[in-house]
């Protein structure tokens, strides 16, 4: 737990890294001597640690309808998992449908980005994980054995596994392959 002196630097630390995050207009405090300081500290703060501030990056952008229903998965992705945690099976398990269509039609849009593919597919597997494992609590066969000692919810593990998979996949090959063709266009 954080005391004192520690918790108003860590309030002051935090609050210029959200504000040095934040997309904003031509700012005009540098007009007002007593402004401008604080105004080159979030800015030398931004460069320093926001990532969304480096112009020399490839920025990936998303159009406003994506980032509408990625937002609306989040929120039906809680829902489900709230259902889950508070033992409420109506709102648990008929979240599952919209979680998981969504991260299925994101992961679909996205195809033709490799990076995004793979980490989407192992969304897609991870609520998949998630819908049965919770499925497994809610009717009670998370405890039944179904060989030697694994039980209903460690068959949750072969879905996880298999996003796992895909992820070691693209960073142990994929990216890799990305990275050398890309040093050769450049040479």
């Amino acid at each position: 737990m954080l005391r004192g002196s520690n918790r108003v630097s860590f309030y002051l630390i935090s609050t210029l890294y959200i504000y040095s995050c934040i997309p904003r207009p031509n700012l005009q405090l540098a007009r007002r001597p007593e402004c401008f300081s604080m105004a080159v500290s979030a800015d030398i703060f931004a460069a320093s640690f926001c990532p969304m501030q480096h112009a020399t990056e490839e920025t990936y952008t998303i159009p406003a309808p994506y980032r509408r229903m990625e937002n609306m998965h989040i929120l039906f992705w809680l829902l489900k998992d709230i259902g889950w945690c508070m033992i409420w099976k109506p709102l648990g398990l008929s979240m599952i449908i919209p979680t998981l269509s969504i991260a299925v039609l994101i992961t679909w849009r996205t195809r033709s980005i490799k990076a995004e593919l793979a980490h989407n597919l192992a969304i897609v597997f991870w609520i998949t994980a998630n819908s049965y494992w919770m499925i497994s609590e809610f009717f009670g066969f998370d405890t039944a054995h179904v060989w030697g000692s694994i039980t209903g919810k460690h068959m949750a593990l072969l879905p996880f596994l298999t996003g796992l998979t895909i992820l070691l996949y693209y960073y142990l090959v994929q990216k890799p392959q990305e990275a050398r063709a890309a040093q050769v266009a450049i040479l």
